[in-house]
This record gives structure tokens, C-alpha cells and sequence, in this order.
């Protein structure tokens, strides 16, 4: 594929080595895009272009069979970030950590494509969001409950 961006990988002490994944695979591992179309992708989202039933059907959450909720939609985990409704896919293999992350309530969405394994596209896409989106208060201590020895029997603790 002309102009496709080359996956490298660090050795732990040694120099950057190609690391391309040569796969036949669709989907998980076989997507091909750019940052620009991930956030077209995005911005039909929020606009809903194509559908508000999509977008509904593509973040609604799954329940598991025994009633649990969990946090994995159709191909994106959405959570709370901050208070703020965040949906993401995740993708990183072979030399490359990819994440686009979309904030609906902000209309906001960050696209971090990296071709080195070793960078955390998290870690960048958080400060990335951070720095647009925050200041946002310091979480707030759980509170703390000190316990006494006579305690330790109640609370099924071995002292």
C-alpha cells in the first residue's frame, strides 16, 4: 500500500526493528485507515449522518448472561471519563498502538496513531484530552475507616 506507515518495535536494549504484521485478515488486525478518516468516522457519529439506530446499536453495552453489565459495546469500550461519556476502540499489535476516543457530550473526539510499539497511544490520547478538556478536579480520597483488632473477626480478617 503506497504511503502506509512503517510498525517498528525497540528491543529492550538494542536498536528500533521493523515489525510489520503481513496478514490476510479482516477487521481485528486488517484496517487500513488514516487519522483523518477516523475522525470523519467520528464526526458521522455525533452527527448521526447515517443513522441515529446505528450509533445507538453500536454503543449500547452488553449484559452479560447472569445480568452483569460490562463496558464492551459493538467494537468500542465505552466509559466515564471525568464525567464525560467516552467511547473508544482500541487497536495494538505488531509495532503499532493505535486509539481514536470520541466524547459526545463535548463533540470532541482524539486520534493517536503510533508506529513505534513501545509509545502508550493511551497515555498520549489522555494527556491529549486533558490538556483541551480539563483542568478537571483532583479525585476526591476514599474514605478511610480505621480498624481495631476486635474488628478484624467481624470483617472475616486474620490478624
Amino acid at each position: 500500500m503506497p504511503g502506509r506507515a512503517q510498525a517498528y518495535d525497540a528491543l529492550l536494549a538494542g536498536p528500533w526493528r521493523l515489525s510489520m504484521p503481513f496478514m490476510n485478515v479482516y477487521g481485528n488486525g486488517g484496517m487500513l485507515t488514516t487519522v483523518g478518516d477516523w475522525l470523519k468516522w467520528n464526526a458521522m457519529l455525533d452527527s448521526r449522518s447515517l443513522g441515529a439506530p446505528l450509533v445507538e446499536a453500536l454503543e449500547t453495552t452488553g449484559v452479560l448472561n447472569d445480568g452483569r453489565k460490562i463496558t464492551y459495546a459493538l467494537g468500542v469500550v465505552v466509559t466515564n471519563e471525568n464525567g464525560l461519556r467516552k467511547g473508544r476502540p482500541w487497536r495494538s499489535d505488531s509495532g503499532l498502538s493505535n486509539l481514536l476516543s470520541r466524547y459526545p457530550d463535548l463533540k470532541l473526539s482524539v486520534a493517536v496513531m503510533c508506529n513505534g510499539a513501545s509509545k502508550n497511544a493511551g497515555a498520549l490520547e489522555r494527556d491529549i484530552f486533558n490538556e483541551i478538556a480539563g483542568p478537571f478536579p483532583a479525585p476526591t480520597a476514599p474514605d478511610v475507616i480505621e480498624l481495631k483488632p476486635e474488628d478484624s473477626k467481624v470483617c472475616g480478617i486474620v490478624a
